[in-house]
């Protein structure tokens, strides 16, 4: 049993100080816990008795006071509990409390029919001046628990509380759905009492927490289960629904794409469901007829290299198992950044090499300016920027054969890096 300080400016929770409470009694049980109405003292019940701590000791251990003397005899302790502690607003402390009157065949209780209200009437008081009280009011109903108050107020964090889940949502005809109910604390002798209806027979009454059914015809059914809950102290009912398939052997069909990009390739990988219902999938990712690879989706696969990958896909469920194969064929592009400026074209009709062209990749042009012999400029394309990669220069013109100097500027597109180039280019007719 652990108590923690907490600074209420900074939000911090720190560890005070930890109580062996098995060492105080060996039928001990931490249960509930109060503050007094003054903050100065915390009351916890352990089952079968309550204690008090000063909360300005400087040990809590050393400033333990037990209010009632517990029952040690493996036999009988049993027989009374102290529960849920709750602070009321006539300043009192008031416990559930609970006695014994149920057995099973070998001894064991197993149930109350006694339930009643113990007072701690002057709580801020140190020791056994606080004036525990036993029995001080009787409840009417015959079963009262001792985890909680008969309205559940401070119900230990949900103890007693029911809850329901279903095995799946969705099987096949002759798969058995299972029923699962939980009651938060319980466990063994405390099972809860648990009626089912199926929609399709007759409900079903179980002592337990779990009851299996097999759905012998394909439909959506309605699920209700009717469960006791202690807390309460009334049936809860919950619904729900469940798909029953006629089921097949699993049929996939298997789609591979590639996308293409500069310097690598992905390829994606997805399949299609057009059969029964699938338990299982393994990929093989590499082609080498190994399933190793577990999961719904395929992962990604990338290349820097061209080449042909050979993916499978292997499936079962209870009636048949299915392989589908693809293949992905990658073709990664080179994006590196390149020019070429030839340096003769021939300007004769035969629609071979006609024009001056710029061949280029990752390069924009900026400015070009041509020159004849006597330094006379006789073409300028000005500021054009961003011509497509295949582009035209120069058709010549009117201009003579003969050789023409010219200067180029290019722009990288990536860098934005200008480069300037000189030269000559012969024009042939």
């Amino acid at each position: 049993m652990s108590f923690f300080n907490f600074d209420k400016h900074t939000g911090q929770v720190s560890l005070r100080e930890s109580i062996d409470y098995k060492a105080l009694s060996p039928y001990s049980y931490p249960w509930g816990v109060s503050f007094s109405p003054n903050d100065s003292l915390i009351y916890v019940s352990m089952i079968n008795t309550v204690y008090q701590y000063d909360r300005y000791a400087t040990s809590l251990a050393s400033s333990t006071v037990l209010l009632t003397i517990p029952d040690t005899n493996p036999y009988t302790w049993y027989n009374k509990h102290y529960g849920i502690l709750q602070l009321a607003p006539n300043g009192r402390i008031y416990a559930a409390e609970a006695r014994t009157t149920l057995y099973n065949s070998t001894g064991q209780p197993i149930g109350y029919t006694r339930g009643w209200l113990s007072e701690i009437r002057y709580p801020n008081r140190r020791g056994l001046a606080c004036g525990l009280r036993d029995s001080v009011v009787q409840f009417r109903e015959p079963y009262i628990f001792y985890a909680s108050l008969p309205n559940c107020i401070d119900s230990d964090m949900g103890f007693g509380a029911a809850f329901v889940s279903v095995s799946s949502h969705h099987f096949c005809v002759g798969d058995s759905l299972r029923v699962q109910a939980s009651m938060k604390g319980f466990s063994g002798d405390y099972a809860p009492q648990m009626q089912v209806w199926y929609s399709d027979s007759d409900s079903v009454l179980v002592q337990g927490y779990a009851a299996t059914h097999t759905y012998t015809q394909a439909g959506q059914y309605t699920l209700r289960v009717r469960l006791w809950e202690s807390c309460s102290g009334r049936y809860r009912d919950y619904t729900d629904s469940v798909e029953v398939l006629g089921c097949e052997p699993p049929r996939l069909s298997l789609s591979c794409l590639v996308s293409d990009t500069c310097g690598q390739s992905v390829g994606t990988v997805s399949y299609a469901s057009i059969g029964g219902a699938v338990d299982s999938l393994r990929w093989d990712m590499d082609g080498d007829g190994v399933f190793e690879y577990v999961g719904e989706q395929a992962p990604l696969l990338h290349e820097s290299r061209a080449g042909v990958r050979r993916v499978g896909l292997w499936c079962k469920n209870r009636y048949g198992r299915d392989t589908v194969h693809c293949e992905l064929s990658f073709q990664p592009q080179d994006c590196s950044s390149y020019y070429f400026v030839p340096n003769v074209f021939t300007r004769n009709a035969d629609g071979v090499n006609d024009r001056w062209e710029l061949s280029s990749r990752g390069y924009g042009l900026e400015r070009l300016w041509v020159y004849n012999r006597w330094g006379v400029r006789v073409h300028d394309l000005g500021a054009v920027g961003g011509l497509p990669p295949s582009s035209v220069l120069w058709d010549g013109g009117q201009q003579s054969a003969g050789v023409y100097f010219y200067v180029l500027e290019l722009k990288e597109s990536a860098t934005g890096r200008k480069v300037q180039i000189k030269g000559t280019v012969e024009l042939m007719r």
